[in-house]
């Protein structure tokens, strides 16, 4: 019976021993990472952003804040997988220094899977939200004078700036303008909640056809040609709008027998939305300026039309809400013209901007605010008397 006894307990010893677990030591290290501001931000490194480190095995995480030089400094981590991921709310002020909008922006970075097995440094790279966007950088509507003094007014442009932080796309832009600028009060105003319209243009595409790059643009063109040494151009134009130089034209057909607009072929037509009137044989903005609105809005067939009030006649305005708008400048004649004579309301334009001579080849452009690397950002302060200044020499695609 002893012996059986001992035997038992002998088993039972073995069966403990052998489930024991090993315990192995290990040692820590310490580990190091720079946290980096988006490309485009006027500072590579990016400080108080939050960190987290999580232990894919353990589940235990830590929290970090990153330097005023963008690093952290970890002393004695645990060697293993880790994930990590990182965030800084930037407020307006701070992104103003880096990215010239005074927008909140969010950044966020990650690394999925980092492993840990000695002392290193590793590079957590941030993205941010989008700042910014599209605005009307240049607006040429005055026309021009031939050699021999008549008035030329097919070179207009309107250069639409890629103001932001980010790539954004084209496709489905609309811009439009109201009844052209005169010193008479415009039946619509001051209704603060619309924009009424006289011609609307969409940019073709399905949604991703024509990025355009942060600091970049599109041209539109009345009449996409070399204006300067087209035989049927103006060689007293200040604008070349060929192939290469503008991205889309306007070309206005409404009746089918129009045979006066040029329409070229290497240049892509924008698509015509509406129009209160098929007379003309051109997009006729106006050379004593004009509201222009820049919106995006898939249902512009379905907006309604009014007439202008207190107005006779049956002339019929498109109603475009001023939460679609994205940007918008009121152009008028000259100085003389007061603000009860504005076209747009102040709720999209607070100002009004003007070249101040009908046929002079000149245009209105947006004032550079700063430049952040390579990028100028445009002012955009929805106040046209302040954002915008006279360029007597009308040149799409460059910063005055």
């Amino acid at each position: 019976m002893k012996n059986i006894q001992i035997l038992i307990l002998s088993g039972l010893l073995f069966l403990l021993t052998s489930c024991r677990k090993d315990y192995y030591s290990y040692e820590t290290l310490d580990y190091n990472f720079t946290v980096h501001y988006p490309e485009n931000y006027s500072t590579k490194l990016a400080s108080e952003v939050k960190v987290t480190l999580k232990n894919t095995i353990t589940g235990a995480s830590e929290e970090y804040r990153s330097d005023s030089e963008g690093r952290i400094r970890i002393m004695d981590i645990t060697p293993g997988i880790y994930t990590v991921t990182a965030s800084k709310t930037i407020n307006p002020a701070e992104a103003e220094q880096l990215v010239g909008i005074a927008e909140e922006i969010f950044c966020n970075g990650n690394i999925p899977t980092l492993r840990i097995t000695e002392a290193a440094t590793s590079t957590i790279q941030l993205t941010g939200s989008i700042a910014g966007g599209f605005v009307i950088k240049e607006f040429y509507y005055t026309g021009s004078k031939t050699p021999a003094g008549t008035n030329y007014l097919y070179d207009g442009f309107i250069e639409i700036y890629n103001n932001s932080t980010a790539l954004l796309y084209a496709d489905s832009l609309v811009v439009g303008n109201t009844k052209t600028s005169a010193n008479s009060v415009y039946g619509f105003y001051p209704d603060k909640n619309y924009v009424y319209l006289a011609q609307a243009w969409m940019v073709p595409g399905s949604g991703q056809d024509y990025p355009v790059e942060p600091g970049a643009s599109i041209v539109i063109a009345v009449t996409a040609l070399n204006h300067k040494t087209d035989p049927n151009g103006n060689p007293n134009s200040p604008t070349d709008l060929g192939k290469g130089m503008a991205d889309f034209e306007t070309y206005f057909n409404p009746t089918g027998t129009n045979i006066r607009d040029t329409d070229n072929p290497d240049v892509p037509n924008m698509i015509h939305q509406y129009y209160n009137t098929t007379a003309g044989f051109d997009w006729n903005i106006g050379i004593n300026g004009a509201g222009l609105v820049l919106f995006r809005d898939a249902a512009v067939a379905d907006f309604p039309s009014m007439t202008e009030p207190n107005v006779s006649g049956t002339t019929r305005f498109l109603q475009v809400p001023v939460s679609a708008v994205l940007d918008a400048v009121d152009c008028v004649g000259n100085s003389t013209i007061t603000m009860d004579k504005k076209r747009l309301p102040e709720t999209v334009d607070a100002g009004l901007t003007y070249v101040g001579v009908a046929n002079s080849g000149r245009s209105v452009i947006r004032k550079v605010k700063s430049t952040i690397g390579q990028r100028a950002v445009l002012m955009d302060t929805n106040n046209s008397s302040e954002d915008f200044e006279v360029n007597n020499n009308p040149t799409p695609r460059k910063i005055k």
